[in-house]
């Protein structure tokens, strides 16, 4: 199953207001007020789920593997309490958009909840990309919001323009870096194209090194 995901102090996630009150970040981690919420903890057991579920689909682990891990998914504790048939009907969602979008690639390399470093622009910076889609000239930025709350764009998004810093740091040569946001449970999705320079223009604004 996937493994419980570490936070930075200024991580991608909470970049839209530590980059309007920088201090914030400090004082959340101070007060305790980064601890999950029953809506992150819903979050956390979907990307857990729908990492399993793309694992098999994309050939990373056997049948027998993804039953067994499948069915530890369904009696863990911590995520059993919200599994049902809608859950997974919503990740499944996410998974099928996954795989309908590699379909017309003729070459590419995936890679699922992978840890990217953005500290070269944000001080001990990283975070967790969901999906990471690499093609010979490009990178894919898919992430899974699974809130019912209204839709995010992408457009803008420091979140997603971090995760695509991270990417740019492990893929150094793309040209262009794609960020797509998957909103399943409100049929959204949402998606910005960045040149390899834009994105690098766009992180000269906001660094703190």
């Amino acid at each position: 199953m996937v493994e419980e995901r570490n936070h930075a102090i200024l991580s991608a996630s909470s970049a839209h207001r530590w980059l309007t009150c920088t201090p914030s970040a400090r004082l959340e981690l101070e007060e305790g007020q980064d601890e999950c919420t029953v809506f992150a903890a819903e979050g956390t057991a979907a990307h857990a789920l729908a990492e399993l579920k793309l694992s098999y689909r994309f050939g990373k682990i056997p049948l027998s593997e993804y039953e067994e891990k499948y069915e530890e998914f369904k009696t863990d504790p911590e995520y059993s309490k919200y599994y049902n048939k809608e859950f997974e009907e919503y990740v499944d969602a996410h998974v099928e958009y996954v795989v309908s979008f590699t379909e017309d690639l003729p070459e590419y390399h995936i890679y699922f909840e992978v840890r990217v470093n953005f500290s070269n622009v944000v001080p001990q910076g990283f975070g967790t990309a969901d999906v990471l889609i690499v093609t010979p000239d490009s990178v894919i930025v898919i992430d899974l919001k699974f809130g019912t709350g209204v839709p995010v764009s992408a457009i803008n998004n420091p979140q997603l323009r971090l995760y695509g810093m991270g990417a740019l740091n492990l893929f150094p040569n793309t040209k262009s870096v794609r960020t797509i946001i998957n909103q399943p449970r409100l049929e959204s999705r949402d998606t910005e194209v960045l040149t390899k320079e834009e994105l690098l223009s766009c992180a000269d604004k906001v660094v703190f090194t």
